[in-house]
């Protein structure tokens, strides 16, 4: 995470690492299925539903997706996890 501006330095230093390991990197990137299936088989969990938290979220969820368009069938249905 940077917290100051980076200079042309830093910028040219970055470039160096990157071109002295590029050969040795590589994507780890998961999906969303996989993330779950890692949580699932790790950590024990209880999905809850609770209705007025569920509007909640549901209704500020597709404020911000749909800008404010919200309708039973448009916002997302929240899963609560504990």
């Amino acid at each position: 995470m940077l917290t100051v501006k980076p200079t042309p330095e830093m910028i040219e230093q970055w470039k160096k690492t990157f071109e002295k390991y590029r050969c040795q990197l590589s994507a780890n990137r998961k999906t969303g299925k996989e993330l779950v299936r890692y949580f699932e088989s790790k950590y024990p969990f209880l999905i809850l539903y609770h209705k007025p938290q569920t509007n909640q979220i549901r209704t500020g969820q597709a404020k911000r997706d749909f800008g404010g368009g919200v309708t039973k069938t448009s916002a997302p249905l929240p899963t609560f996890c504990r």
